[in-house]
């Protein structure tokens, strides 16, 4: 594979987290479940006044801490940052700007003898099939954010083409929005109806055997985008309708990939594993042999398929919002079309909980028995997915993200820092704090799903289990 090197424009980031104790019902969803977390010291909502302490620090460490890791979380954390840096002068002094890179930047980081990163973000769980971090029980992962994965295309359309049929050959133009008739051009259809595809036909590109946009069965599953184009009938133009897939201005499809180690990859790869088992037997976070190009980011990654024509990639749906790039609709395991948005995401997420809370294989982690018997060892591809989900209205492709912080941090300092960060991420206020305070009142305006209420209170239990919950009500 190579590297493509044109200049990219950074892009913030997206979304998304969950360990969850709750199940509730969310936007665009009609399924509804509720479970009873265990009691527990951190399974509590969390108060007005431990909120309150969260929006400033006092003492600041030695050195700013670092964070960094997942793209997928970059927007999302950069906003809080943002926000929470400028309630003090002592915040600012806290904390680094987000290093965007990728999940196993983040778990490494984090995992390292000396820790190169304080607080790491990962959409890949602690524990799953090649897994790369040691000792999994001596962190804490914290559900930070909830999105969806965009698989985004650059799909452009001639102005005319050749047509033959049996009457003969004619180079035809091709109905324009506003001609003569009232049909739509090529690049109007696609912006109305986007491409649709199922599972087994994305795996197929992504595998490299299916290479043209006028494959066969690309064109079956997308048989409304046409347009009229003139033709030889007879001596005599007259007006055909031609699938815009075959008028392409570049039929051979270019997949961009991120490089190894990405969670967006693993969610993405997660879902193509239950799709297309055959050619992508396990979730995984190794790029994609059949790329042309591979990025070390999202931020990267989108801007390279907004700049080529023909080609395919995926990133945390922001992304793709940002760089004004077409989303594909997919079918989901329920047998609908679905198009990527913040209740589609939301959809997933409540079917796939729901799914999780029923495994009797799941007793701790992301299950409902919550905070108190939460155990990174216990999170696995299982107990963590909801990708593919059986659900009307779920996009299929969704996923979690995490924050990965030591369970026990020796510096005292370190330690309330982190936790009234985590708290102002990982919340959306409450009591008299400001309804515009809180990270998760950030969250739609960076294209992710805002945590339900029920998350939040997973999310402080398990910012509780830092240093046995000795910072959660600190003063500083």
């Amino acid at each position: 594979m190579r590297n493509r090197t044109t200049v990219y424009v950074a892009a913030v980031v997206v979304v998304i987290a969950a360990v969850v104790a709750v199940i509730v019902s969310t936007r665009g969803n009609t399924t509804t479940s509720t479970t009873t977390t265990t009691a527990s010291s951190g399974a509590s909502a969390v108060t007005p006044a431990i909120l309150t302490n969260a929006l400033t620090v006092k003492k600041v460490p030695a050195s700013p801490l670092n964070m960094g890791g997942s793209s997928f979380d970059a927007n999302l954390v950069n906003a809080a940052w943002t926000q929470w840096t400028g309630l003090s002068a002592h915040n600012a002094s806290s904390l680094n700007t987000y290093q965007s890179s990728s999940s196993g930047t983040g778990r490494a980081g984090v995992d390292a003898a000396t820790p190169s990163i304080n607080i790491g973000f990962s959409d890949v769980p602690l524990n799953f099939a090649g897994q790369d971090v040691a000792d999994t029980t001596k962190f804490v992962q914290v559900p930070i954010a909830l999105g969806g994965v965009a698989v985004i295309t650059n799909i452009r359309f001639k102005t005319s083409s050749t047509v033959t049929n049996q009457f003969g050959t004619a180079t035809t133009t091709n109905v324009t929005s506003t001609g003569a008739t009232s049909g739509k051009s090529c690049a109007a259809q696609v912006a109305s109806t986007p491409v649709a595809l199922d599972g087994t036909t994305l795996g197929n590109i992504f595998a490299g055997s299916i290479t043209t946009w006028n494959n066969a069965a690309v064109l079956a599953q997308n048989p409304a985008l046409l347009v009229k184009v003139n033709v030889p009938v007879a001596g005599k133009d007259q007006l055909e309708s031609v699938n815009c897939l075959t008028l392409t201005t570049k039929a051979t499809i270019a997949v961009d990939s991120r490089t190894a180690g990405s969670g967006t990859t693993f969610i993405f790869r997660d879902y193509l594993a239950k799709v297309d088992p055959t050619q992508f037997p396990t979730a995984s976070s190794a790029a994609f042999a059949s790329a042309s190009a591979t990025f070390s980011t999202s931020a990267t990654l989108a801007p390279a398929v907004a700049g080529l024509d023909g080609s395919i990639g995926y990133v945390e749906y922001g992304y793709a919002l940002q760089n004004h790039l077409a989303s594909l609709r997919l079918k989901n395991a329920a047998g609908m079309t679905v198009s990527l948005s913040a209740a589609s995401v939301s959809a997933a997420a409540s079917a796939g909980l729901a799914a999780i809370t029923a495994n009797a294989s799941c007793p701790g982690g992301f299950s409902a028995a919550g905070p108190s018997t939460y155990s990174a060892a216990a999170v696995t591809t299982t107990c963590f997915s909801i990708t593919d989900v059986n659900a009307d209205a779920a996009y299929p492709i969704a996923g979690f993200s995490y924050a990965i912080v030591p369970k026990t941090i020796a510096d005292a300092t370190v330690a309330t820092v982190t936790t009234k960060f985590l708290l102002y991420l990982s919340q959306s206020g409450a009591g008299t704090n400001s309804a515009n305070t809180f990270g998760q009142n950030l969250a739609a305006a960076q294209a992710y799903v805002p945590l339900p209420a029920a998350d939040e209170v997973v999310s402080s239990g398990l910012i509780d289990q830092i240093n046995a919950g000795a910072n959660m009500n600190a003063t500083d």
